[in-house]
């Protein structure tokens, strides 16, 4: 996670690991092959290497790469234990992970399609509310309950939590 300076609350985006460089060729191609916003290639930023950026239907921004550099602790600040990056841990907090991500949106059912067309994620669960709506809908892209939720949003924002 990176934390910077704004003048208002939210998420400047939301960054995916893939699993290989051919994961994120795939991943990739979906997104092209798809209707919705691909902003492109970036440079990369602190922490990884080259990125690709695109929108969900809301204007949150997603990121997919595959480089990733770790710290290295220099040797008089090396952590004998090998779940800490350094000894004093000078470096900020260390998170063992984000849980996960929950955005707000008009009408879930369309950041449904986007996730699983986009991000290959599958549901967990769902709310349907009496009318016919789709209140709130959980993904998941690896072997924990969810990552990313998508609640609806009614009031016209475009809030996030990330726990």
């Amino acid at each position: 996670m990176k934390l910077t300076a704004h003048e208002t609350t939210g998420v400047g985006h939301v960054a995916y690991r893939c699993s290989s460089p051919e994961a994120l060729a795939r991943r990739v191609a979906a997104v092209e092959a798809s209707d919705y916003k691909v902003l492109g290639w970036t440079e990369g930023d602190m922490g990884h290497g080259p990125s690709f950026r695109f929108e969900d239907p809301f204007g949150h921004v997603f990121e997919l790469y595959w480089e990733t550099v770790k710290y290295q602790a220099p040797p008089e600040d090396a952590s004998a234990l090998k779940n800490l990056s350094s000894r004093f841990n000078a470096q900020g907090i260390s998170p063992r992970r984000i849980d996960h991500v929950n955005l707000l949106g008009e009408d879930v059912s369309e950041f449904r399609r986007f996730v699983e067309t986009c991000l290959g994620h599958r549901v967990t669960e769902l709310i349907q509310l009496d009318n016919g709506r789709m209140g709130g809908c959980w993904f998941t892209c690896n072997n924990k309950t969810y990552d990313l939720v998508c609640s609806e949003e009614r009031g016209g924002g475009r809030s996030v939590c990330i726990m």
